[in-house]
């Protein structure tokens, strides 16, 4: 898709909103689309009533760019910016995972650790998914969550925190998140300086679920992320059948 462009100071200062007027290029952008990166924008509103550009705002996601792209004259070329089929395919996947579903925020944070994991770059802070039930709850972990060391006494101190003001019980993605550390390091081994996001960071949550799911610490019976992938696929496909024929 044509990446999103920021609205001109003459945009803002209108009572009435502007359109913005596409160009050649964003035409010819979104002409190549693949039914992938279509496929995801529909996941992404029914898991979380936003675009995939709003969620992973502010991330740079690897495209093609080696796939040059050309007008019907064949004399204007640029730079092809839609995703790749492959990252398309893999995240439409793992959003169908119910653990993330109106939970985009954890979806976003998962993205920039297993990131973070492959580049030793740019660690995301787990404010972004401090739970929110309770404001005394949510007061006391921004207020103690920075002084600890190292992430990995994150799970613990959630964990620990959640019993004092609730009782027994830990946040279900503390231990999700511990895998993500050796699907990172089994599958990568060193680190990639490129701080895009690809469809090897993907892989990565992926195999991160699984590990999560097997071995049923919780004591639920969850699905790996490409048996829940095939349990939506009759939905998926009824709904797309009703659109088109309403």
């Amino acid at each position: 898709m044509p990446p999103k462009r920021q609205a001109s100071p003459s945009d803002h200062s209108s009572k009435r909103a502007k359109l913005v007027p596409w160009t050649i290029q964003d035409k010819i952008i979104l002409e190549a689309t693949t039914p992938a990166e279509i496929t995801l924008w529909e996941r992404f509103d029914r898991r979380f009533k936003t675009s995939p550009l709003n969620v992973l705002e502010g991330l740079t996601i690897e495209s093609i760019h080696e796939k040059k792209l050309k007008d019907h004259t064949g004399k204007l070329t640029i730079d092809n910016t839609n995703w790749s089929k492959t990252f398309c395919e893999k995240l439409s996947h793992l959003v169908c995972v119910p653990f993330f579903q109106d939970r985009p925020g954890l979806l976003r944070y998962a993205i920039e650790k297993a990131v973070f994991l492959r580049t030793r770059q740019m660690k995301p802070s787990p404010k972004s998914i401090t739970p929110s039930r309770n404001q005394d709850f949510v007061d006391y972990i921004l207020q103690h969550i920075e002084g600890l060391e190292n992430e990995d006494g994150v799970p613990a101190f959630l964990n620990t925190t959640t019993i004092k003001f609730f009782g027994n019980g830990s946040p279900r993605y503390s231990k999700f998140l511990s895998h993500l550390d050796h699907a990172s390091v089994g599958r990568i081994g060193r680190a990639d300086p490129s701080s895009k996001v690809s469809a090897a960071d993907i892989s990565n949550i992926i195999e991160a679920w699984d590990m999560y799911a097997g071995l049923r610490e919780d004591k639920e019976e969850l699905k790996t992320v490409e048996e829940y992938y095939q349990w939506q696929m009759p939905f998926v496909m009824g709904h797309q059948r009703m659109k088109f024929s309403g």
